[in-house]
């Protein structure tokens, strides 16, 4: 799969600490959306879609906090997907009556990303419950803000520390 990585907001510089909370993560976020998020390309062209999916990581600085946002032009989340990737784990029944944005809280379980069994659980990648938590410890969030049919993004929050550093843009690179 192809994508372009649109990044605006680069220019922003992250102290040494903010920078290793996030990149993690980030490189987490950048790769499930080339893997997870775009198409392929016979996909995207069926659906009218360029062959090249696009990806964007937009970086804003609003008072004391630092956003991140990862989003892609793929499908979205596949509600029914995640479903049955939970009833399969057993994380719910099967007459479970969650609502829509109670399943798709579900990917952000330890269990429900090594249930895949495809090389994003097997290797050195640390999935969406690793990425919550080590945002979460230097006092963030990390949520999905959309869904299916609009193409996924996750938005990352952390406190905002005004150190000089390192530039957004000397660290993404695409995946």
């Amino acid at each position: 799969r192809r994508a372009n990585l649109d990044i605006t907001g680069a220019q922003l510089e992250l102290d040494r600490s903010m920078l290793e909370t996030i990149v993690a993560p980030l490189e987490h976020l950048l790769r499930n959306a080339v893997e997870h998020g775009i198409e392929d390309t016979d996909v995207r062209e069926a659906a009218g879609k360029s062959p090249i999916g696009e990806i964007r990581l937009d970086a804003t600085l609003s008072g004391d906090e630092l956003t991140l946002t990862v989003a892609d032009d793929g499908a979205g989340l596949d509600l029914g997907r995640i479903r049955a990737r939970a009833l399969e784990r057993d994380l719910i029944a099967g007459h479970s009556s969650l609502g829509d944005d109670e399943v798709y809280e579900l990917i952000f379980m330890p269990t429900f990303a090594a249930a895949r069994g495809d090389a994003a659980a097997s290797n050195d990648r640390i999935g969406l419950a690793a990425a919550r938590a080590m945002i979460a410890a230097q006092g963030g969030s990390l949520v999905l803000s959309r869904k299916r049919g609009e193409g996924a993004a996750f938005c990352i929050r952390l406190p905002w520390m005004a150190v000089a550093g390192t530039r957004l843009e000397e660290i993404a690179q695409p995946p």
